[in-house]
């Protein structure tokens, strides 16, 4: 392992253990989320027929990669493997993102190997990106943060990290004209908490729309409390504990879900959207070949997140 004083530390990972836990994204809470995925896999399927037609075949396949989705039937013969193969797995019942930093900051695994920024908000405390077939990756520390280079982060509390991430625009809240990353960060370290932020910009220049700041707070208590599934406990709780009341039972978070409901879906059993049991046999059942998993062997790893669990020879692995 290499690192640096940095907060991104470069490493190496010689060699994956073997799979222990899956954890299947179920369906995503963002709004109008599923809507943009979807246009978004729409768009680039024009751009890799237009690549394909103009005989760019590298261009095509990185967009087509893109067009690729998920559906609960694929990850419910996966599961049927899964099965066969003795490997412990759980159906995240809201974001997958929220389930991987509920296990890092309950410490039930190390780390997160993900492409997905979304995670620094979250608050989870490690995440490994860019991690290549080569196992050479680039490491995020967040009790790092502060020995950034680019931006500096002295006396930035983590809540003041997550309000600039809010602030710059999130799946839960677009930003505002003209608000990056960079001037989120300065209007966050002069003013400190995002209130006195937006007060600031209603009072110069920039136009607030009238809801803004309430759907801010929604997207700060999602980052916070989003609903997530403990498979120790098999019940849905809080990815930290809420003390204040919400408005409209808050859904927002992640609806409630009966006991049993939720314990289906977690198990594979249940279709996620449906919350209805799966039809038919999976095409996968009758396999008995053991599977190999290396990340740079097998495609279907494209979509996986891998979590190191904490004991070495555990990992964890999140489809997204």
């Amino acid at each position: 392992m290499k690192t640096d004083q940095d907060h991104d530390s470069f490493i190496g990972i010689k060699s994956l253990p073997r799979i222990c836990n899956l954890v299947i994204l179920g369906q995503p809470q963002a709004q109008d989320l599923t809507q943009e995925n979807c246009r978004g896999r729409k768009e680039n399927l024009a751009r890799a027929m237009e690549h394909e037609s103009n005989g760019n075949s590298s261009a095509a396949y990185e967009c087509y990669k893109k067009v690729v989705d998920i559906s609960p039937s694929i990850a419910h013969e996966l599961i049927q493997v899964l099965k066969q193969e003795n490997i412990s797995y759980v159906v995240a019942l809201y974001e997958a993102d929220a389930q991987m930093t509920f296990l890092a900051v309950s410490k039930q695994v190390d780390a997160v190997i993900t492409e997905d920024s979304d995670l620094i908000p979250f608050g989870c405390p490690r995440i490994i990106f860019k991690m290549d077939k080569f196992g050479q990756a680039v490491q995020f520390q967040h009790s790092m943060l502060q020995q950034n280079k680019d931006l500096s982060f002295s006396g930035f509390t983590k809540q003041m990290i997550l309000e600039m991430c809010i602030l710059s625009g999130c799946d839960y809240l677009q930003s505002l004209p003209g608000m990056g990353l960079k001037r989120a960060h300065a209007l966050i370290k002069r003013f400190t908490t995002y209130d006195q932020v937006i007060n600031h910009l209603r009072y110069s220049i920039s136009s607030v729309p009238p809801l803004y700041e309430e759907s801010f707070k929604k997207a700060l208590l999602t980052f916070q409390h989003q609903r997530v599934y403990d498979t120790i406990t098999e019940k849905i709780v809080h990815l930290s504990d809420i003390y204040e009341n919400i408005e409209d039972d808050g859904d927002f978070l992640g609806p409630m879900i009966p006991q049993d409901i939720a314990k289906g879906i977690a198990e594979g059993d249940l279709d996620p959207f449906t919350k209805m049991p799966f039809q038919g046999t999976a095409r996968f059942g009758s396999v008995k070949k053991k599977l190999d998993f290396p990340v740079q062997k097998n495609l279907l790893t494209q979509y996986f997140c891998i979590l190191l669990f904490l004991f070495p020879w555990f990992v964890y692995v999140i489809l997204v």
